[in-house]
């Protein structure tokens, strides 16, 4: 597999929203939330960046992937005349620091980065990261994996690619080409698992995800008192599809 990958482990936290300010006529970046209480934590975080947009999105078992099947395929007109297109939680800086923006600026004038991954795995570098980190978070993911990829055309060996790079939450972003080519492969592969059945018992089992969400709400969003796993098998597509299809893809 021929792919490019720039690894950059600098990071700022956001103090100053000015360090963070990108020309809005090139990129724009969804903040995504879930109700008034998500919402008011995004505007606290993300309303000083000129590059942010907040969006509201309906709770679904697919979670923050809605943007893929649904959202960006149906409001094209409001992000494609971007240079880049991306997403993040409304609890991003929970979890991640903010990327350094004058690096992601470097690489876009350079036009070299396909796309931009905000939330790597530490162990990213080390041969087959992607399906160790997940195995060991949720048992039955590469069984799972391995099936729903074949469905799409792609062999073992292609799904399992040990230099396969891991990244998480839909933290990135991509030009509005490379967007496009993943949202016709999203919606796709959301086809098989809605539809294929040899894998529904698997997808269906608790992911053993240990979440702050209550029973209830996790009982009224999956239909379940735990999260199935669709939301986890798809946070991780982008790693397999970009890497696949040799995007070149930057660590900022």
């Amino acid at each position: 597999m021929s792919v490019n990958l720039l690894f950059s482990v600098n990071h700022v936290r956001m103090t100053d929203s000015s360090q963070y300010s990108l020309d809005t006529s090139k990129v724009r970046i969804y903040i995504l939330c879930y109700d008034e209480k998500s919402r008011k934590q995004a505007e606290k975080s993300f309303a000083a960046c000129d590059w942010a947009e907040i969006l509201e999105m309906p709770s679904t078992k697919y979670l923050e992937n809605w943007m893929y099947s649904t959202w960006f395929p149906e409001n094209r007109s409001k992000w494609e005349h971007f240079d880049f297109v991306g997403t993040l939680s409304w609890k991003a800086l929970n979890k991640i620091s903010m990327p350094n923006f004058s690096k992601i600026q470097t690489q876009m004038k350079n036009k070299k980065a396909d796309m931009f991954a905000f939330y790597p795995h530490s162990m990213r570098k080390q041969p087959n990261a992607l399906l160790t980190q997940a195995r060991a978070n949720h048992p039955l993911f590469k069984d799972i994996w391995v099936a729903w990829l074949q469905q799409l055309g792609h062999d073992e060996s292609a799904s399992t690619q040990p230099g396969t790079p891991a990244f998480f939450g839909n933290y990135w972003m991509a030009t509005p080409q490379w967007l496009n080519k993943y949202i016709d492969f999203f919606q796709k592969a959301q086809h098989v698992l809605d539809t294929y059945e040899p894998i529904q018992e698997k997808l269906w089992s608790n992911s053993l995800y240990t979440s702050s969400m209550t029973v209830e709400c996790q009982q009224k969003i999956f239909n379940r008192p735990y999260y199935p796993y669709h939301c986890f098998l798809c946070e991780r597509l982008p790693c397999f599809f970009f890497y696949n299809e040799g995007a070149y893809i930057v660590f900022p």
